[in-house]
């Protein structure tokens, strides 16, 4: 009889113990520098927790850092020795706080307070990013983009191409003309430039500086001295 009655407290200890091991709570504040949170719990004395470190999926070698928001709704896990330790499980969805516009069965979506999302649809093969502020991309030895179709850069302001010992460009075709829906289109060489292969402008065209040629000049218009130099011809 005594080891029943021992028994049956001893369930009722654990069954208290794992009674309070999850719980679900709202973030009251965080600790950036330390990865932490306080939770209040979902309980009637609205308990407020002890620093709780925030599940992350790398932490050692690579590194993978997000921390919630204050008000943010959370699930934490408490060791069944009480709540002094525990850990922040992660954040849920609510009626409240509901999923991206984005949400999908087939995707996957990074959406942030300023407006900035990242999407990427399986079933579409899509990646979209859709960045509300600047974005830059550094490395330290050298970049590829490689497309199977057709590619575009697209700037409603200047476009600007730098490279310190040159710019290349090959192609079987290349063609300048004025932007969609533009009247004119300027282009400014500054610096050396070297052509090879035939060469077609259409439009006027103004130079500073000498001009040479190795062969014919063909026009299909008049010719103008205007340095006074046509007696220097010998026709």
């Amino acid at each position: 009889m005594r080891q029943l009655v021992e028994l049956e407290r001893r369930v009722r200890m654990l069954e208290q113990q794992i009674s309070g091991m999850l719980r679900p709570g709202v973030v009251v504040s965080t600790d950036p520098a330390r990865g932490t949170v306080r939770l209040q719990l979902g309980d009637a004395d609205k308990l407020v927790s002890h620093d709780l470190p925030v599940l992350q999926r790398k932490t050692l070698k690579d590194k993978d850092y997000q921390m919630p928001d204050v008000g943010e709704h959370m699930l934490a896990l408490f060791l069944p020795y009480g709540q002094e330790q525990g850990f922040a499980l992660g954040s849920l969805f609510s009626q409240a706080d509901g999923v991206p516009e984005a949400a999908g069965q087939d995707v996957f979506a990074k959406q942030f307070a300023d407006g900035t999302s990242i999407t990427y649809d399986r079933a579409a093969h899509k990646l979209v990013a859709d960045v509300k502020g600047d974005a830059e991309v550094t490395t330290e030895k050298s970049l590829t983009a490689t497309a199977q179709e057709g590619a575009t850069v697209h700037s409603k302001k200047i476009l600007t191409l730098m490279g310190k010992e040159g710019v290349q460009v090959l192609t079987a075709s290349f063609t300048i003309g004025p932007y969609p829906g533009g009247e004119t289109c300027v282009t400014d060489w500054q610096g050396d430039m070297a052509l090879a292969g035939n060469f077609r402008h259409q439009g006027d065209y103004e130079q500073q500086g000498s001009h040479r040629l190795s062969g014919d000049v063909e026009a299909a218009g008049t010719v103008t001295d205007t340095g006074g130099n046509t007696n220097h011809h010998e026709h």
